[in-house]
C-alpha cells in the first residue's frame, strides 16, 4: 500500500505528555484514586496499585485506539485504516479540499480527542454531518472524502500535498481505464 498518511504512537505521546489538558486529567485521576483509597480503606501498598492503574488507563485508551491509523492508496482503492478498514473504490470516491472550521468536529459520538490537537472516531461536523475524523494538528484545510453516504474528514500537517497525491493517483486510474 502506497500510505499517504500514518499517525505513530510517537506523535500521539509527543501530543499528551506536554498537553495541559492531559496532564490535568492524570492529575485529577491521581487525586481521585487517593480519595477513593481513603474511602475504601485500602492499605499504602494498594493505594498506590490502584492510583496506577487509574492513571494507565487514558494512556492505555489512547494507545489501542491510535493503533495502525493511516490512508493510503492500494490496488485502486483508497484505503483508511481507524480500527476497522474501509476499503473504497477510487473510481466511485469523491475527494475535496475545504476550510477545516466548516467540517471541524464539534459532538464526539466515539473515539478520542484531545481538544484542538487530535480527533479520532465518529463525530458530528460543524456542517451537520456525521462520518470519521481522523484530525492530527487540524491545518486551515481539510480531505473530506465521501463514498455510499460515509464521509470522512482528514486533516494533519501536509494536507494539501496528500489531497494532490490522491487527485494525480485517481487521474492515473482514469486515464488508464479510458478506451
Amino acid at each position: 500500500m502506497m500510505i499517504i498518511y500514518s499517525l505513530s504512537h510517537i506523535k500521539i505521546l509527543k501530543l499528551i505528555i506536554f498537553n495541559p489538558i492531559f496532564i490535568g486529567t492524570i492529575i485529577f485521576t491521581i487525586i481521585g484514586g487517593i480519595l477513593a483509597g481513603f474511602l475504601l480503606n485500602l492499605t499504602l501498598r494498594n493505594m498506590i496499585i490502584f492510583i496506577i492503574i487509574l492513571a494507565l488507563i487514558p494512556f492505555i485508551v489512547l494507545i489501542l485506539t491510535t493503533s495502525g491509523v493511516s490512508y493510503g492508496i492500494e490496488n485502486n482503492y483508497i484505503i483508511i485504516k481507524y480500527i476497522r478498514t474501509y476499503k473504497i473504490p477510487i473510481n466511485e470516491v469523491n475527494i475535496s479540499l475545504v476550510p477545516y472550521s466548516k467540517v471541524k468536529p464539534v459532538f464526539r459520538e466515539a473515539g478520542v480527542s484531545i481538544p484542538g490537537l487530535l480527533a479520532l472516531g465518529r463525530y458530528k461536523f460543524a456542517n451537520g454531518k456525521h462520518g470519521i475524523a481522523i484530525i492530527y494538528k487540524p491545518q486551515e484545510k481539510a480531505l473530506l472524502i465521501t463514498y455510499d453516504n460515509k464521509l470522512f474528514v482528514i486533516s494533519h500537517p501536509g494536507i494539501e500535498k496528500a489531497y494532490r497525491e490522491l487527485l494525480n493517483e485517481i487521474k492515473r486510474y482514469n486515464a488508464s481505464t479510458r478506451p
